[in-house]
């Protein structure tokens, strides 16, 4: 891919790697994301930089749940790379669900015991 084709990164100059993990790094893809992503993984991007870089950055569960529903992009990716990334998100989806759990266990005894409790951040916003 020309580091310097337009598109939603403009005509900034960014590696393949940069590139995809910049794509990626949003709740949901819009169709010219996805044709981006795909060019960028067409052009044989550096994997084990992404994985790296993705875990670094926060955002390998993203990155992993975009590649996984683009099916034609799928087959380019190594098969060892696509398990990594499916092992890691797994990983961490089960460390949410304990973490969690551990919060309805507190919230519900602060509420045994007489105390409001008020949660501000990251999982007040889920329940």
């Amino acid at each position: 891919m020309d580091h310097q084709e337009a598109g939603l990164m403009g005509n900034i100059p960014l590696s393949p790697e940069d590139r995809l993990l910049l794509l990626c790094a949003r709740v949901s893809l819009n169709d010219q994301a996805r044709e981006e992503i795909e060019r960028a993984i067409g052009g044989g991007p550096n994997w084990e930089m992404i994985l790296s870089r993705s875990r670094k950055e926060g955002i390998d569960a993203l990155l992993y749940a975009h590649l996984k529903e683009l099916e034609r992009v799928n087959p380019q990716i190594p098969q060892a790379i696509l398990a990594r990334m499916k092992a890691s998100y797994q990983n961490n989806l089960a460390r949410n669900l304990a973490l969690t759990e551990h919060w309805a266990e507190l919230i519900a005894l602060l509420a045994r015991e007489g105390v409001d409790a008020i949660t501000h951040k990251g999982i007040a916003l889920v329940h």
